[in-house]
């Protein structure tokens, strides 16, 4: 056995070296890629909420595809991401002034209002910029300049439209007193409205540093106003207990009925409930009216041709002439000879033609008994009989076999229908009868 080369490179599974090269190109794409993943399951939507709160038996729907009655429904979540409910978002042509802004969709002033009249309503304010949602980190550098918050809060009817910002890192509250006392809120860079809210509004979670939570209105309607989405956007829930106070404030204010997280552009519910159609098989009529009229007269005119080429494709076959079996040996020769003339084999195809009719008088009255030398046979059988006819016929067949190539047609037709001739009357006198008539 010889000892191993020291050069040679040692061996063993590089798979791991694969792997690391898969991992460092996914880390790369992340880093590197231009693209914002979808609004609901960034940091700032509002799926975790969904499913925090359906794993709590909490009835709560992301999103609704059809209108609904308002009296389904105990407390739409209506999160604002337009900074400006009076105009088009316009995208800013440098990339960095596009990161600066908060707008995800256009949403207009009188449809948001529509919305709080219909069914209780809690209006989240406006927080990050797009770049916290194109990067997933949050930092106070991230957030919106405070008009860009306080601009849509006073386009709504009945809110607070003033904003205080804490300078604090993070800021917790614990609420001592009302429907969530015993409970602890935690945000990061706090956001709060301002301590002289509006006589129509009543706060129900707030601290020294402002309100988070307040219930506005009149004689009516009223709405809610969240200052902070912190308390219940994907980020949030992470902070604190955050998570817990989420839960029992979907049941304070929905009365334990339907909570709809809505991020439409339309009202969506309706104050009536909306009218069933009733179908019936008279519905299908219309499928019948113009334009569809047009394809049925198709389908009509190509099922008929179908048919009718069936018809004429697998019924009986046409009889192309008048006669039978019995045709005439005059047509039948005349026929045969017009073949010998266009083949240019003439001589060969007279002998093949006279070795064709010779087997059919030996199957006539030989039957299956008979052997290779059918002319032999048939001469001898005959001989028995009629020793004249028998020469005739042997010298009739010489005649064809003979023939030379440089015979005329007309000779060989003759020839050819002299030993027919014969072949007929050694059928007469076996008692057969012709199979050409």
């Amino acid at each position: 056995m010889s000892a191993p080369d020291s050069n040679s490179p040692p061996s063993g599974d590089y798979s791991w070296v694969i792997i690391l090269a898969l991992v460092a190109f996914g880390a790369i794409w992340l880093l590197t890629r231009n693209e914002e993943g979808p609004l609901n399951s960034s940091a700032v939507g509002y799926d975790g909420l969904v499913s925090w709160a359906l794993a709590d038996q909490i009835d709560i729907r992301g999103r609704v595809a059809r209108e609904m009655h308002t009296e389904d429904i105990g407390l739409r979540i209506l999160p604002l991401f337009d900074t400006d409910l009076s105009k088009d978002f316009e995208r800013p042509d440098e990339q960095a002034a596009y990161l600066k802004t908060g707008d995800e969709y256009d949403i207009e002033a009188w449809v948001v209002n529509e919305k709080t009249y219909l069914v209780r309503t809690l209006v989240i304010a406006p927080k990050w910029t797009r770049a916290m949602r194109h990067s997933g980190y949050a930092h106070s550098s991230l957030l919106l300049e405070k008009q860009d918050v306080e601009r849509p809060l006073g386009q709504v009817e009945n809110l607070p439209g003033r904003i205080n910002r804490p300078e604090l890192k993070t800021l917790s509250i614990q609420i001592d007193s009302g429907l969530f006392a015993g409970q602890t809120v935690t945000l990061y860079a706090p956001q709060l409205f301002a301590n002289d809210l509006p006589s129509n509004c009543s706060s129900l979670i707030g601290s020294r540093a402002g309100h988070l939570l307040v219930d506005c209105g009149n004689k009516k309607s009223s709405v809610l106003a969240l200052s902070d989405p912190d308390l219940l956007n994907n980020h949030g829930l992470t902070l604190g207990d955050n998570a817990a106070l989420s839960r029992l404030l979907l049941r304070e204010l929905s009365g334990n009925t339907t909570v709809v997280v809505d991020m439409s552009q339309r009202v969506l519910l309706s104050p009536t409930p909306p009218v069933l159609y009733k179908r019936e098989w008279s519905d299908l009529l219309r499928f019948f009216a113009y334009p569809f009229s047009l394809i049925w007269l198709g389908v009509a005119v190509l099922s008929a041709l179908a048919i009718w080429r069936s018809s004429v494709r697998f019924g009986p076959p046409r009889k192309m002439f008048s006669d039978g079996i019995g045709a005439s040996k005059a047509i039948s020769i005349a026929a045969k000879g017009r073949l010998l003339r266009l083949s240019g084999n003439d001589r060969e195809l007279m002998e093949a033609q006279a070795e064709n009719m010779l087997q059919d008088l030996a199957a006539d009255i030989l039957g299956p008994h008979r052997r290779a030398d059918t002319m032999r046979q048939i001469v001898t059988l005959v001989a028995r009989r009629n020793s004249e006819l028998a020469a005739e016929l042997s010298a009739a067949n010489a005649r064809v076999m003979t023939v030379r190539h440089d015979a005329s047609l007309q000779h060989m037709l003759d020839l050819l229908t002299d030993f027919d001739a014969k072949l007929e009357k050694v059928r007469n006198e076996f008692g057969r009868t012709s199979v050409s008539g």
